[in-house]
């Protein structure tokens, strides 16, 4: 069952929680690749999952109050940690933290992942690490009374589904289910035919995407259209336009989904780092002066427009510095390509920029597209 802990509007047990106990950080598909790939290749997976999550945490007594329920006459208290209540994911995340510590700290082995009840456990091949990780997991939550489902435990085996996503190790791959792509395309294909659609459409899609972009990192920067679309809009029925940008994204993925086969393969975890390569970038916030990018004995400078003196791009200084780091992969993309470059940045909110592929700016967001788009093949 599942709480309407979000009405009335502006007088529920959800309006009065703290957005700041309520927002959570999960666990990354990333950061699962990443273990998997430092572990090695045919590294052994395992995967378990805990039943009825929730309804494990105990609410507080003097909570009853909050959670009493009317139904034919009677009344009902929900004493344990109910789905619909904003703090829920929050708090089963930090127990769910907890359980990992324990293993970790039990087992001295660190390859263990969850994403709130589902927990995953990666070992070398030629070890018992994954044997070890699930033995103890499954013996703490003996001890602890928390149930297991035992019809998702999965492993020890060099190929599994997280998430959604099979993973496999042998081959180094992550693979998006056909039907999950034929959705996609879908939506895509009737979104495309639109002038305006829904709130609940646009979410729709924005989280097919969200769940295809686990697999291909180099895609996260065509999502940020859409999802920027959605600021403001409160309710599922009510409309939003269609742009021509958004039209634009919509014709890439489909582009792009005609000729993907549903597999991705691993990133190098291998870095090049900028001293190795001799490429190193910076710019100035004069609009007298400029950027250059230095690459071995090769070098270019480029003195800022005069057309920015007067605009407020010269005072965006992450744009700026972002600048010289698309001049100098564009002009040196064939010695670049295939290498994992370590760039050392001093602005951090570029930093974040670039790893995560996305940005508020749309400025920002007009040099990264096209930077995410450089070929990258062999």
């Amino acid at each position: 069952m599942i709480t309407h802990l979000s009405y009335p509007p502006g007088n529920s047990i959800n309006d009065f929680i703290d957005p700041s106990n309520s927002t959570v950080q999960y666990t990354s598909f990333d950061e699962v690749i990443q273990s998997i790939s430092m572990v090695g290749q045919a590294s052994l997976l395992g995967k378990m999952d805990i039943k009825s999550a929730f309804r494990l945490l105990r609410v507080r007594p003097e909570d009853f109050q909050l959670l009493g329920i009317s139904f034919q006459d009677k009344y009902y208290i929900d004493k344990c940690l109910p789905f619909g209540c904003a703090i829920s994911c929050n708090l089963f995340e930090k127990f769910a933290t907890f359980l990992e510590w324990v293993i970790k700290s039990r087992t001295g082995v660190t390859t263990i992942h969850h994403y709130l009840d589902d927990f995953i456990f990666i070992g070398d091949q030629q070890s018992t690490q994954c044997h070890t990780l699930m033995n103890n997991f499954k013996s703490m939550c003996l001890d602890l009374g928390i149930p297991l489902n035992d019809s998702k435990t999965e492993g020890p085996c060099t190929s599994l589904v997280f998430l959604g996503l099979e993973i496999d190790t042998i081959a180094q791959t992550i693979k998006v289910p056909q039907d999950k792509l034929n959705d996609l395309k879908d939506l895509l294909t009737k979104l495309s035919k639109l002038q305006k659609t829904t709130l609940k459409d646009l979410q729709s899609l924005v989280g097919k995407l969200n769940f295809v972009t686990k697999a291909i990192h180099g895609s996260r920067a065509f999502n940020r259209r859409f999802y920027t679309a959605t600021i403001g809009v409160r309710k599922p029925p009510h409309f939003i336009r269609i742009t021509s940008p958004l039209k634009e994204d919509i014709k890439l993925w489909l582009k792009f989904l005609g000729y993907f086969n549903g597999t991705a393969y691993f990133q190098e975890i291998e870095w090049t780092s900028n001293s190795t390569l001799h490429l190193y970038t910076d710019s100035a916030g004069n609009p007298e002066l400029g950027c250059g990018t230095v690459f071995g004995s090769q070098w270019v400078a480029l003195k800022w427009p005069k057309a920015w003196a007067n605009d407020q791009i010269i005072k965006d200084i992450t744009f700026l510095e972002l600048v010289p780091i698309v001049l100098a992969m564009y002009i040196w993309n064939p010695l670049l390509r295939n290498k994992r470059i370590l760039f050392h940045i001093d602005n951090m909110a570029l930093v974040n920029i670039v790893n995560s592929q996305s940005s508020k700016s749309a400025l920002v967001m007009s040099f990264l597209r096209p930077l995410v788009l450089l070929p990258n093949g062999k």
